[in-house]
């Protein structure tokens, strides 16, 4: 029902039980002026709760108050959000985020140098290499500190920033990389043995190095051979993980001087394989150390080392 019209500086404790209503005028201590002020006071006098509502075609605003009587006094205005009002909000934090590539494609055309602001970004500029455009992530921690990983064709390069300067990029090894790189490596190890014995038996005529496979032990195989050039033993090749350690897989007509042991990498997982050559030419398998030991699938050892012969 209508009431009096009352300031807002009106306590609750004024207003009669039930519901009232009145204009606000031009009274410039509520909310909006020329507003319809609603209030509720609970029947037995314990509560009140007043709206301040201003009429307008563009664009309509709620207020809200409450108080408990036993205190008679009115708390602070509180806006009322509308359906509009929070998509709008929304469509602001949206529109923001996705400037930093969140939602959408990673923003493009970019310096890595230049950026402040965490979030997926694309460009060539001050990237890992030449003009390649590369696609990664920068985490921004103060103003003076960041994190980024990029890639691109499947080789990848992360940095840092460190007091305001960055750190030169260095790439990131991969499982197949690094098996590539083990592999390579091991070949040319061989070559190199094999140059250095062939080297020493030509000033003896003897050009040629055979090899011949190892006797494996049962339950064992792989491709595993030997040869003796100039008094060294060249032992080379792989055998089958079966997950054992501790055990005799293979043999070798010639014995090292001395009991030998390598550590070899291994194939599946990265992490490396303890061999030991015996004096009497058995080769066992002492430990087995990868970050996944069931899926290392090969193991590759190359020994080259003096030998005497076992008649």
């Amino acid at each position: 029902m209508p009431t009096k019209w009352k300031t807002a500086s009106a306590l609750p404790g004024t207003y009669p039980i039930g519901i009232t209503e009145f204009s606000s005028g031009n009274d410039n201590t509520f909310p909006a002026m020329y507003a319809l002020v609603t209030t509720i006071r609970a029947d037995n006098g314990t509560a009140t709760v007043q709206y301040c509502t201003a009429w307008n075609n563009a664009k309509s605003r709620t207020w809200v108050r409450s108080a408990r009587d036993v205190e008679n006094v009115w708390q602070e205005w509180v806006e009322l959000e509308t359906t509009a009002g929070a998509q709008a909000k929304a469509d602001a934090v949206k529109a923001y985020v996705q400037q930093y590539g969140l939602g959408v494609a990673a923003r493009s055309g970019i310096d890595w140098n230049a950026i402040a602001t965490t979030g997926f970004y694309a460009g060539s500029t001050n990237g890992p290499s030449g003009n390649s455009t590369y696609i990664g992530i920068h985490v921004q921690h103060g103003s003076a500190y960041a994190y980024q990983e990029v890639g691109r064709n499947g080789i990848y390069y992360k940095r840092t920033r460190e007091n305001g300067e960055w750190t030169k990029w260095e790439q990131t090894e991969t499982v197949s990389g690094s098996a590539s790189r083990v592999l390579t490596a091991r070949d040319e190890a061989i070559s190199r043995a094999v140059a250095q014995a062939k080297s020493y038996t030509d000033e003896k005529n003897d050009y040629e190095v055979y090899w011949t496979n190892a006797t494996w032990r049962s339950g064992h195989s792989g491709d595993l051979q030997w040869c003796i050039k100039a008094g060294f033993l060249v032992v080379k090749g792989m055998w089958n993980n079966t997950g054992e350690t501790g055990i005799q897989i293979a043999s070798v007509p010639a014995a090292p001087k001395y009991r030998t042991y390598i550590n070899a990498p291994t194939i599946g997982s990265y992490g490396e394989v303890r061999v030991t050559l015996g004096n009497d030419g058995v080769i066992t398998v002492d430990g087995l150390n990868a970050n996944n030991n069931a899926s290392v699938t090969r193991l590759e050892i190359l020994f080259v080392i003096p030998v005497e012969s076992r008649g």
